[in-house]
């Protein structure tokens, strides 16, 4: 009798932390199916539609090597970066993205761009594309101070260790009617710069 009372009682305190743990544990948004991250892409060259209300998840947490904060220079430039880690409705389906904020400093100690200090909304915050099919590379939407005239382009992150990674901008120079020349860069082009996590 002591061994069903016993049996019991186990069997109504494992419902209970089952329970409890269902109840804590957070929905996934829409309620769709989840399609793992680094397959965006092959989506968009296929040209498949994403079913109604899927969530393209970073399921094995690959952009979470990218979150913190890093430095670097290059070209006599000193760059501070901070990365999040975020989730974006577009249409109806929700992905997994990274946001990228900077500060960047010249030789001389005075700041050239800083988005540190926005919130998460402003349009001068760098905004998480894709993770590469391979998971090697992750791509972020970047639009400059100067983006109207040609301050814009793909960033490329790519992770090197657990604690380096590499950066590089491919410029995508639009200029717009309003500019006479087309703007600086504030990040290298020519080559990728090394970053060290802090």
């Amino acid at each position: 009798m002591k061994k069903q009372i016993v049996l019991i009682i186990c069997t109504i305190a494992i419902l209970f932390s089952c329970k409890s743990v269902a109840q804590i544990q957070e929905p996934e948004p829409n309620g769709g199916p989840i399609i793992p991250l680094h397959e965006f892409m092959t989506y968009e060259n296929q040209g498949i539609d994403f079913p109604a209300n899927a969530y393209l998840k970073d399921e094995n947490n690959d952009l979470d090597k990218y979150v913190g904060i890093w430095t670097g220079s290059s070209a006599g430039k000193t760059y501070e970066i901070h990365i999040t880690k975020d989730i974006v409705q577009m249409r109806d389906i929700s992905m997994d993205r990274i946001l990228l904020k900077y500060k960047i400093t010249n030789s001389t100690g005075i700041v050239i761009a800083n988005t540190l200090p926005f919130n998460d909304q402003n349009s001068l915050i760098t905004r998480g594309r894709y993770l590469s099919e391979n998971k090697s590379f992750y791509s972020l939407l970047y639009f400059g101070f100067d983006s109207n005239c040609g301050q814009n382009g793909e960033l490329f992150l790519r992770n090197l260790s657990l604690t380096q990674m590499s950066i590089i901008l491919a410029p995508d120079i639009e200029v717009g009617y309003d500019c006479d020349q087309v703007a600086e860069q504030v990040f290298p082009f020519h080559a990728r710069m090394t970053l060290t996590k802090q």
